[in-house]
């Protein structure tokens, strides 16, 4: 499939900008050469700030993500954003409201207070099928809409994610029929690092794994609706 002059998201208009893939704003302000952009209209651009917002705020704040100077320059632009909103008595647009909650390792051992809150379930599937849309289209040239697949995904923490490799994520989600293996980063790799993989079979069929902060991954799959 060729480029297209339309959105990828609303697919109805036409393309008068571009959207960062993974959302920018996860990179702090400090952005790497290479980054993903796809076409995308002004409107949906608009309408996405807010989950941008919502997705860096809630993995820079993620155990872990602070080992990394891209973790830290993040949470940084996380601090800064909510005291600018507090000060000017304004919300945020990420809605993120953690709480302080005891935290211990995986032996057990406490660790002191560490932001946590609910995961807005409905919102992290909005932003995973986007981010999940845009690879595929950058890789494939190809664009999915609502109602052509199925879209699950799952999130794993821990910098394990990727470690494990294709198979024991397979194994995890019970998934078939997705061979080979396409592995890249953005940069250096400390933002993002992803693989894309896709059915021999059907070429809606489509796994999509991203880590980020080498911290936090999301596991995303559609499915053709025609095959469930």
């Amino acid at each position: 499939m060729s480029a297209t002059k339309k959105c990828i998201y609303c697919i109805s208009s036409e393309a008068s900008t571009r959207d960062h893939v993974p959302p920018a704003t996860l990179w702090g302000g400090k952005k790497d050469k290479d980054m993903i952009t796809v076409p995308c209209c002004e409107k949906c651009r608009q309408s996405q700030q807010g989950d941008d917002e919502y997705l860096r705020t809630l993995f820079s704040l993620s155990i872990g993500s602070d080992r990394l100077e891209s973790g830290k320059r993040a949470l940084g632009k996380t601090i800064r954003e909510f005291q600018y909103r507090k000060n000017r008595g304004k919300i945020s647009r990420s809605y993120f409201k953690p709480t302080l909650k005891p935290y211990h390792s995986m032996s057990g051992e406490y660790k002191g207070v560490f932001p946590q809150a609910e995961i807005d379930a409905e919102r992290i599937n909005r932003i995973a099928w986007r981010i999940h849309r845009g690879l595929i289209y950058h890789h494939y040239q190809q664009i999915l809409s609502d109602s052509d697949v199925d879209f699950e995904i799952q999130i794993i923490g821990g910098k394990t994610i990727l470690d494990k490799g294709l198979e024991e994520a397979q194994k995890d989600l019970a998934i078939t029929n997705f061979p080979g293996n396409l592995t890249n980063q953005i940069g250096d790799g400390s933002v993002v690092q992803y693989q894309v993989n896709r059915a021999e079979d059907n070429i809606l069929g489509t796994l999509s794994r991203i880590l980020f902060y080498e911290s936090v991954a999301i596991t995303c799959i559609t499915i053709p609706i025609n095959t469930k």
